[in-house]
């Protein structure tokens, strides 16, 4: 009642297709053949949908971290921004960037820079939610998409990122050494219709505010708005 048939392109099969059928064991040589064509058909637009699908993810991901590049968090972005504002939820941005990075390719060299920011993606990877959306801004710098999350929850995360990346002992060719980041934080409150371009700018400016207040700290955009307004 079954019949099995490869899904293969050359030598080597990737799947198979399989009918149960009543019929099975009375299908002549003629339907067999149709069968089998079919499936050969069927794995070369399964095979072709595979490598797209492949190509993409390439084109989607900084190569080097594996998390999503800056093309990617871009479209991203402008999706949950206008998400956002058809469902009225909350949204934080976050931006991080490795302290005295450039020291790090100046005394180990540039292997253990890249070293270092394969290791900060895994951080990123391990500690967000599903929903949130990690990427490579470029450079030493990360950006973090966090849908429904307030800007005060968006700093309790960011603390916990900047703690454990500070906590990581990075190994190198015998060496071993640590780095801090500072870190970012904007959000938009439900209906708001800020432009992506504005939450990004606000975002980097609290990024500024931490790295120019010296360092290894996290910096929310609301909070010093409010600060200035006091």
């Amino acid at each position: 009642q079954i019949i099995t048939l490869p899904l293969s392109l050359g030598t080597e099969p990737f799947g198979a297709l399989i009918i149960c059928s009543h019929e099975a064991a009375a299908l002549g040589q003629d339907r067999l053949r149709v069968l089998g064509s079919a499936a050969n058909h069927l794995a070369l637009a399964m095979r072709n949908s595979l490598e797209f699908r492949k190509t993409k993810a390439r084109a989607d991901h900084d190569g080097l971290t594996r998390i999503s590049n800056r093309q990617h968090f871009d479209m991203r972005l402008r999706e949950e921004m206008k998400r956002h504002q058809r469902h009225q939820d909350e949204l934080s941005l976050m931006m991080i960037d490795l302290d005295y990075f450039k020291s790090i390719n100046d005394t180990y060299g540039h292997q253990a820079g890249d070293m270092v920011l394969r290791e900060v993606g895994k951080v990123l990877q391990k500690t967000l939610r599903e929903s949130d959306f990690p990427a490579r801004y470029g450079g030493e710098e990360f950006v973090v998409i966090l849908p429904q999350t307030r800007e005060d929850q968006a700093w309790i995360l960011a603390e916990r990122l900047r703690a454990l990346i500070g906590k990581t002992l990075f190994r190198f060719q015998k060496k071993r050494f640590r780095v801090t980041a500072s870190i970012g934080i904007a959000g938009l409150k439900p209906g708001a219709l800020t432009p992506p371009e504005c939450l990004v700018h606000n975002a980097d400016q609290a990024l500024y505010l931490a790295k120019t207040n010296g360092r290894n700290m996290v910096c929310c955009s609301a909070i010093e708005e409010n600060h200035a307004a006091n």
